[in-house]
């Protein structure tokens, strides 16, 4: 995140170590951000007070998460990005809710997708073309994700999505 002295000069904080001051070519490499991603504000850049509260709000979302409620942890990303539509975290978590809420419906139910009875289809469709929706949406703000190499122990081509 951004905060900005009362000289108005702008520092960078590294929120998930101690909020030390960073400068933006370290916080790069510690985390790709695309040159449309700066351009779009989802990273580096000063948060308005009514998107520093919608972010104050995201723990709430993460409980919903941890809580195993899809349902309300998708209402609470909708509800943030209503507020914030470019907060990044929140569009994710649309994603991760999303994905969810399709597994808990279709996918432990009718581990093969034709296997899903006709009536239910028209749901299925609409998450998926919602999580296609919500996958575009973050890309074109310029998120990416993360790829993990063999250093990880879980192969060269396995792929993470913070």
């Amino acid at each position: 995140m951004q905060w900005r002295d009362s000289d108005g000069k702008l520092y960078n904080l590294e929120t998930t170590s101690g909020a030390g001051f960073t400068r933006e070519a370290w916080l790069r490499q510690q985390s790709p951000m695309t040159d449309i991603a700066l351009k779009s504000g989802i990273y580096l850049r000063p948060m308005p007070k009514k998107e520093a509260i919608v972010a104050m709000a995201e723990t709430l979302m993460a409980f919903y998460e941890k809580q195993d409620q899809p349902y309300r942890h998708a209402a609470m990303a909708q509800f943030l990005l209503k507020y914030s539509p470019n907060d990044i975290c929140a569009l994710l978590n649309l994603f991760a809710a999303t994905q969810e809420i399709r597994r808990q419906e279709f996918v432990k139910n009718y581990p093969i997708a034709n296997d899903t009875p006709i009536s239910k289809r028209p749901r299925l469709l609409m998450l998926n073309n919602q999580l296609e929706s919500i996958y575009d949406r973050a890309y074109g703000l310029g998120w990416r994700p993360l790829e993990i190499t063999a250093k990880t122990g879980y192969g060269e081509n396995a792929k993470f999505q913070n």
